[in-house]
């Protein structure tokens, strides 16, 4: 319990805390004695308007955007529905198509979001088409395996 309040207070260790302030105020209090919060980087500092809170990730805010159409990944979508996995592929397709109606329409966010989740179900159908492929050749090995076995 000590030791937690020494710590806490920076005693511990030979460590001393700073000498008070002339005044009797806070050591690293401004003249005034109020201490300003610092300003959030790159947010036009205090007397700029602040879009989004600093410690959220940039998402799908327009205002990070630039007037840029987002990708459909309809090639990408194509290959995956003919090749790998038609389930993820034709959601993927279906998700590509909307983007361009959401862009005409103005809704910007709904447009990035498409183009993300279009390219997430492609990916997911690439994975899931190679894990498909894996197991069809482990299952064509172990089969192959066994009739050389029995024909003998």
């Amino acid at each position: 319990m000590e030791r937690e309040r020494k710590t806490l207070l920076g005693l511990e260790e030979g460590r001393r805390p700073p000498p008070p302030a002339a005044d009797g105020g806070s050591p690293s209090a401004p003249p005034g004695g109020a201490i300003a919060p610092p300003p959030y980087p790159g947010r036009g500092g205090y007397g700029g308007v602040v879009s989004q809170h600093p410690f959220m990730p940039p998402s799908y805010n327009i205002a990070n955007q630039i007037d840029v159409k987002p990708p459909n990944y309809m090639v990408f979508n194509t290959f995956v529905a003919v090749c790998c996995c038609l389930l993820f592929g034709s959601v993927g397709l279906y998700l590509g198509s909307q983007i361009e109606k959401h862009w005409k329409q103005g809704n910007r966010e709904l447009a990035y979001y498409r183009s993300k989740n279009a390219k997430r179900w492609g990916i997911g159908g690439i994975s899931c088409g190679v894990v498909i492929y894996i197991i069809i050749l482990i299952y064509i090995a172990i089969f192959s395996v066994i009739i050389k076995t029995v024909t003998y």
